[in-house]
């Protein structure tokens, strides 16, 4: 499936979109200096936490903890982290209408704000590091949640919606079910990795989760890379979801659920 054979869902289920770039190390970009950047973006991002830095091994050296930048909207929607080696941009689903992924339908989508934020980010730490942020990888991750009385009626159904629930249609006595399944692609040193599992909201309500992430080395043209990525996600998305046109609606143009 191309790029363009996508349905233009009206409501998708998505709750929250990540993306990520990492980037080599600046040791200057210590917890001081990005505050120092918070003073200048707090009008969009008011609110402000220090967190630990995020990592991609347990690290058990001694010494001084790095530490992250978490700047959050004013509305909760968008939040942006910042650290020593990455920098990303969080959309979170909190009443407001998901602004989609690309431009295509005239506001801002998603990509063009982070690129946005993160120039503005990469001339912060030119102007104060004299360093050059070159990106070596990037990460977009969505997930998805399709609630019970919502997108689905018992599990029977739900094995309609989503057919790789069907398999334990023979166990079908009981009255709620779990699962948790990992599907993870590896391709040239990146991965696409799906986790699918049952949930509750916070009033008890049964979901389902669908987690699609997918993580690359990063193209020469990083857009280029984050397209690619939005569309191994969206393959993944709606070969999962059984016609999923009935369900969220069509929107008239010819855009992709992301």
């Amino acid at each position: 499936m191309s790029r363009n054979e996508f349905p233009a869902l009206l409501n998708p289920p998505i709750v929250e979109v990540v993306c990520g770039i990492k980037f080599d190390s600046v040791n200057d970009l210590d917890a001081l200096l990005l505050g120092v950047y918070w003073d200048l973006v707090r009008d969009k991002f008011p609110h402000r936490q220090v967190q630990p830095a995020l990592s991609d091994s347990i690290n058990f050296a001694m010494g001084a903890i790095p530490m992250r930048a978490f700047l959050t909207s004013a509305n909760n929607e968008f939040v942006l982290q910042l650290q020593y080696d990455r920098f990303i941009m969080n959309w979170r689903a909190v009443g407001e209408a998901y602004p989609r992924f690309s431009d295509r339908h005239g506001p801002k989508g998603l990509l063009s704000r982070m690129e946005e934020e993160f120039g503005l980010f990469s001339t912060f730490v030119k102007g104060r590091c004299g360093v050059e942020l070159v990106p070596v990888g990037i990460e977009l991750a969505k997930i998805d949640v399709l609630e019970q009385g919502k997108h689905w009626t018992d599990y029977r159904d739900l094995a309609s919606v989503l057919p790789v629930v069907g398999a334990f249609d023979s166990l079908d006595s009981g009255v709620s079910r779990e699962f948790n399944m990992q599907f993870v692609q590896h391709d040239g040193g990146g991965a696409l990795v799906t986790n699918v599992q049952t949930g509750k909201t916070n009033e008890g309500v049964d979901l389902v989760r669908i987690d699609g992430r997918v993580i690359s080395n990063a193209h020469p043209i990083v857009r280029e890379a984050f397209k690619a990525a939005n569309t191994s996600l969206n393959q993944m998305f709606f070969r999962l979801i059984a016609h999923p046109e009935k369900l969220f609606g069509l929107r008239a143009t010819d855009d992709a659920n992301g």
